[in-house]
Parts: structure tokens; C-alpha cells; sequence
């Protein structure tokens, strides 16, 4: 603009070139500040998307201080979960919890929707037009399977490629440090409802025992456990500890 007192509003998102996110057809009644976003089927694939907005920008003049640029201040716009376990009891020093699989199951959570940019500076923008449902039926994607091995007599041993090898009472990260599940938020920031979305865990309880015959024994287990209901608000991050 060159005109005093004219003004621009501004619109960013990141990461700009993401899989799964369409920008609104330009449309002057829209002002084309809205895009679709795709949750994605890898879970790998995951984006941690943030918008901005910088609402009537008027251009300063050199005696006044100038302005060479625009400040945005991104916000978190998705739901993020990290997931721990952990043993609910003491465990002696030769019995681990091997953790083989996770699951989402019932997810009740979201595929699609429409993103809409706030006409206020600084505020979040909201989401709309929840369609489809998104479900991860392997989250290994999200950590770095090691092999565990114990017990060894006569050649034969406990070999299970894992997730996690619970040892103790201290809790462990399911996935790897810097990777969660990044989720659309709840439709008008209700959360979760209760038993919309559950974990389904396949296990070995293995405890190492050179009188047996394989110099260990191993008890196979699975459980199924529903995410507490009311998360998944937007802009929050959740760690849950299963």
C-alpha cells in the first residue's frame, strides 16, 4: 500500500509444503484463509502444523520508525500425545515386560477438516467439517524397534523384536524423543469423549530363570485400554502413561 492508512492482513502456516494440506480456492468473499488438512496414514508422516496471523499491517514511513517486516507468532494447532508405560509393580531384576505392538483402536479421531484463520492477531484458528476417521494400526513408526534378547541355555534364547523392555518401575517413552502423534483437535474444544479412541498392547511377561528348560519363561498378554476422555483440546500436548 502506499496510501496512509491503508493496511494488509497476513496469513502463514508451516510446514508449507506438508503432504495433506490444500489451500481454499482464492475467493474474494473468503479471503482465502482457510486449507483443508489431512491427518497422515504413516504416522511417521506426522506434521506438527502451526499457523499465524498478522492482522491490518500498516505500513510505517522511515521518520517513524519503519517497518521492514511482518512478526508472526505461530501456534500450535494440533492435538500432540506421547505415550509412556511402565510396570504397575516392582519387578525383580530378571523379569521384563516386553512391549511387542501398539495399537489404536475405536479411534475416535479425526481424518480431515477444514482450518480456519482467526481474524484477531495472536489467536488460534479453528477447525470445522470433521470428516472421516483416523486409525494407526501400528505405531512403531514412531520409535526405533530394538531386539531384545534373554535367557540362554544350550543355544536357545528370548529373541522378540520390541517397542519397549520394561525393567523397573521407571516409566518409558513409547516413542522416540522427538516423535508424537499429532491429531485434530475435537470438534469446539469438547476433547475426547469417553471411550472414543483405546490402545491395544501385545506383550511378553518374561522372566529369565536358568533352571528352566530355555533358561527363561514367558507368559504372552494383551490389553486394551481407553484414552482418558477430554483430551485432545487444541494446542495441547498430552503425555499418557499407560
Amino acid at each position: 500500500p502506499t496510501m496512509t492508512g491503508d493496511m494488509i492482513s497476513f496469513f502463514a502456516y508451516a510446514p508449507y509444503n506438508a503432504t495433506g494440506i490444500t489451500l481454499a480456492a482464492k475467493d474474494a468473499a473468503s479471503n482465502n484463509t482457510s486449507l483443508t488438512f489431512t491427518v497422515a496414514d504413516n504416522v511417521a508422516d506426522m506434521v506438527d502444523f502451526v499457523a499465524a496471523n498478522a492482522i491490518d499491517q500498516e505500513q510505517k514511513k522511515p521518520e517513524k520508525g519503519g517497518q521492514t517486516a511482518v512478526t508472526f507468532n505461530f501456534k500450535h494447532e494440533l492435538s500432540r500425545l506421547a505415550f509412556n508405560v511402565k510396570s504397575s509393580l516392582e519387578l525383580k531384576a530378571e523379569t521384563h515386560i516386553v512391549v511387542k505392538a501398539a495399537n489404536l483402536v475405536a479411534a475416535g479421531f479425526t481424518k480431515t477438516a477444514t482450518y480456519t484463520f482467526n481474524n484477531n492477531t495472536g489467536e488460534n484458528g479453528s477447525w470445522r467439517s470433521l470428516t472421516g476417521t483416523f486409525n494407526a494400526t501400528d505405531l512403531s513408526g514412531l520409535t526405533t524397534k530394538k531386539t531384545v534378547e534373554l535367557g540362554k541355555v544350550d543355544g536357545k534364547k528370548y529373541s522378540e523384536s520390541a517397542l519397549a523392555d520394561i525393567t523397573t518401575e521407571k516409566t518409558v517413552n513409547l516413542f522416540d524423543a522427538t516423535k508424537y502423534l499429532f491429531l485434530i483437535p475435537a470438534e469446539n474444544g469438547s476433547g475426547l469423549k469417553d471411550k472414543a479412541a483405546a490402545v491395544t498392547f501385545t506383550y511378553d511377561i518374561v522372566t529369565e530363570d536358568a533352571n528352566l528348560a530355555n533358561g527363561y519363561s514367558v507368559t504372552p498378554a494383551e490389553k486394551t485400554v481407553y484414552l482418558p476422555a477430554g483430551i485432545l483440546a487444541q494446542g495441547k500436548a498430552y503425555t499418557v502413561t499407560f
